[in-house]
């Protein structure tokens, strides 16, 4: 589910042939799942062939994010499986791109074209084959994108102990060598090359941030020299190459180029594309930064109006496909549950045990202060002690219950981080779809977060206080249980 929360960020894949796979179209992909596919595999016409198809090792319907990027728009959508794991995927593209696929926290890279079809296969243990068009380049891109995940990197010291730099660094290089060894496969001169780049990209990338995380964490605090020099030759990029914005490393360069002090947040966002305009001159670039500020004005909360002030003195810098983005995202807000409303359903979640229920029967007809988390969002793991305080404070009350729900698809890394922590509140992690109709309904785009549900399962409060502000949270609840 993290995908809702960050920036780009998908799920997976494909199939042989069954009539009964479930999807949701997004315009203006169409995601087309028909006899065609049927078809193709009886005559071999290639050119009726989707796409992708594809097979998860999977017992039942199983939820695929999938991401990729069109001169800078963005794409995102979720697809789903038949029963026994077997899909398609076959948007309409003008020009052929890498396709992320992101499934039970996994990610996988698929090369798409227009006039070619390539299978995925993945097994119980997630590791994937490809036959088929572009098959050594869906390798070399699932590699890449397996090697360089920056979630593997990611080190919360709370969580993973001290900071080990050479356990990193011998990751990096695995990831360089598995790499290396499947581009000369990639028959494309010209794709050859910007893979070539784009790998070496993401190594860079990383590798500073290891760099940063060990003087951090290992050298501040004995006074050694911050390593400017090493960290800035890594960090040198063009902000005008394409796999920048494939890497990611995009968003590194734009944190920094001053942008204007304008408190005024409408002003503010148009100042910012102003300078991205005036700097950048790849127009993906441009149009991927400037969709970037545009997701931030809904990530902050920014009234509708003046999201549509906004988009009103954008002109015509925002792509059809944004507008259309933009204008479905203020429908949902208009439309969104608020404080008083009852919860917009009833999303099934499961205990560390494997049993599972919904959120009502968690709830237990309590008033009951829920939090809602990963283990990979360091914001939500410092939250934790003082969640546990409050479960403690409220732990002989009748009338209340503290409940942790995490957001977390690897449920493995949820089950240690439990097992080290040993809560004494109750814990869930959502399931899947129902989880994140929930999370939608609520308009949840960012955690940690918080909220207050009453006894009849009304909405006390929709955005409650974080328990790191306890007074505040303690005052709502009292006064909820007096009345």
């Amino acid at each position: 589910m993290r995908g809702r929360f960050l920036y780009v960020f998908l799920r997976q894949n494909k199939t042989n042939i069954n009539l009964n796979l479930h999807f949701k179209k997004m315009k203006p992909i169409n995601f087309i799942l028909s006899l065609s596919v049927l078809a193709a595999a009886c005559t071999g016409v290639k050119e009726n062939a989707p796409l992708v198809t594809g097979r998860i090792a999977a017992s039942d319907s199983t939820m695929i994010t999938t991401y990729y990027d069109i001169n800078g728009d963005t794409y995102v959508s979720d697809i789903y499986t038949d029963s026994v794991g077997n899909f398609t995927f076959d948007p309409e593209i003008p020009n052929g791109t890498d396709l992320t696929l992101y499934i039970n926290g996994t990610t996988y890279g698929v090369r798409i074209e227009n006039g070619t079809s390539v299978n995925i296969a993945i097994d119980s243990l997630g590791q994937a084959t490809f036959d088929g068009d572009n098959a050594a380049e869906s390798r070399w891109l699932t590699e890449c994108f397996k090697g360089y995940n920056t979630r593997l990197y990611k080190h919360i010291k709370a969580r993973d102990g001290e900071y080990n730099p050479q356990k990193y660094l011998d990751m990096i290089e695995s990831a360089r060598t598995t790499t290396e060894a499947i581009l000369p496969e990639v028959a494309n001169d010209s794709l050859r090359a910007y893979y070539d780049r784009l790998g070496k990209q993401f190594y860079n990338r990383i590798k500073a941030d290891i760099i940063l995380y060990d003087y951090v964490y290992n050298k501040k605090d004995s006074g050694a020299e911050y390593p400017h020099a090493e960290i800035a030759e890594l960090k040198i990029i063009d902000p005008n190459s394409d796999e920048v914005r494939r890497s990611g490393a995009l968003f590194d360069w734009v944190q920094s180029i001053s942008m204007p002090a304008i408190t005024n947040v409408t002003q503010k966002f148009v100042a910012m594309c102003d300078s991205v305009d005036s700097k950048i001159t790849n127009p993906a670039n441009k149009r991927m930064l400037i969709n970037s500020f545009c997701d931030m004005l809904f990530t902050f909360g920014t009234p509708v109006n003046e999201i549509k002030e906004f988009m009103a003195s954008m002109n015509d810098r925002l792509s059809p496909h944004q507008i259309e983005v933009m204008e479905e995202k203020i429908k949902e807000i208009e439309s969104r549950t608020k404080d008083g409303d009852k919860i917009p359903c009833d999303p099934v979640i499961v205990a560390p045990d494997g049993s599972k229920k919904t959120l009502t029967e968690a709830c237990k007809g309590k008033i009951a202060y829920i939090d809602m988390w990963a283990t990979w969002c360091g914001p939500c793991c410092a939250q934790i002690p003082f969640m546990e305080k409050m479960a403690q404070y409220y732990k002989n009350n009748d009338k209340v219950i503290c409940i942790s729900i995490s957001c977390d698809e690897d449920l493995d890394a949820w089950q240690r981080k439990l097992a080290q922590d040993k809560p004494e509140w109750p814990q869930y992690v959502f399931q899947g779809e129902s989880g994140q109709q929930f999370l939608t309904a609520m308009g949840v785009n960012g955690i940690p977060r918080f909220i207050i549900i009453n006894p009849d399962m009304t909405l006390a409060r929709i955005d409650a206080p974080r328990p790191q502000s306890d007074d505040k949270v303690k005052a709502i609840i009292d006064e909820l249980l007096a009345k």
